[in-house]
């Protein structure tokens, strides 16, 4: 009779310690906020660039003048996904066109 109450207890208990454990934000990319993207303004040079929102995700050598930055986060406890992307079209030094 013991077994009977103890397996129940014990499977209650786990199921109710895995409902405990952390889970973690998940983060993918570059940290890309509206406010950054906000202050993108075409004429920018690429060293102004690299210092507002750091290097690109997709370095194309075949497309030198185009970065390409992306983000993705998965927030716990969410089902939903969170991603941005952002193009920049260079001529030369200075940022030409700005895609969202």
């Amino acid at each position: 009779m013991k077994n009977t109450l103890l397996i129940p207890l014990v499977l209650t208990l786990a199921l109710s310690l895995n409902a405990c454990l952390y889970k973690m934000d998940i983060h993918q990319g570059n940290i890309l906020d509206d406010d950054k993207i906000s202050q993108l303004k075409t004429g920018m040079g690429k060293a102004e660039v690299l210092a507002l929102l750091g290097s690109p995700q997709v370095a194309d050598p075949f497309h030198v003048q185009r970065w390409d930055y992306y983000s993705s986060s998965n927030r716990k406890n969410r089902t939903e996904q969170n991603q941005k992307s952002v193009t920049l079209m260079f001529k030369g030094d200075r940022l030409h066109e700005i895609i969202k």
